[in-house]
């Protein structure tokens, strides 16, 4: 199976199968290059890992041609490409707090405020 544009799924939020397209044996191909588009309308549970497509071989080569557009507000999907699968695990959007508070944390652990530094190679000495 090959396709471009969007395919629609309804995801339930009782069962991660519920969204299953088999292809049984047969190879999900890549087709025209640009990005494979998934409109979930608007459903997807939290946490939960969705089997998509089941198949018996792949010409993609990476998860990151795929797109996931429609999730519950607040949610985005991350997909994975295995040996026999695409599967998505639907995880919350990161907020901008989040973001920033994590730059904040990254930042104040290179500042060192109990040492007083000096000269052109900044030696530090702990303050007393």
């Amino acid at each position: 199976m090959g396709w471009r544009g969007t395919l629609l799924f309804d995801l339930s939020t009782a069962s991660s199968a519920s969204a299953q397209l088999s292809l049984g044996a047969s190879a999900l191909t890549e087709g025209a290059a640009g990005v494979y588009a998934f409109d979930f309308l608007g459903g997807g549970e939290l946490g939960q890992t969705y089997d998509l497509i089941n198949f018996g071989s792949t010409t993609f080569s990476s998860a990151s041609q795929f797109t996931a557009t429609d999730l519950t507000a607040g949610l985005i999907g991350t997909f994975t490409l295995t040996g026999s699968g695409l599967e998505l695990l639907v995880v919350p959007e990161p907020s901008p707090w989040a973001a920033l508070a994590g730059a904040l944390a990254c930042s104040s652990g290179s500042v060192d405020f109990g040492a007083a530094c000096e000269g052109p190679l900044r030696r530090c000495a702990w303050k007393k």
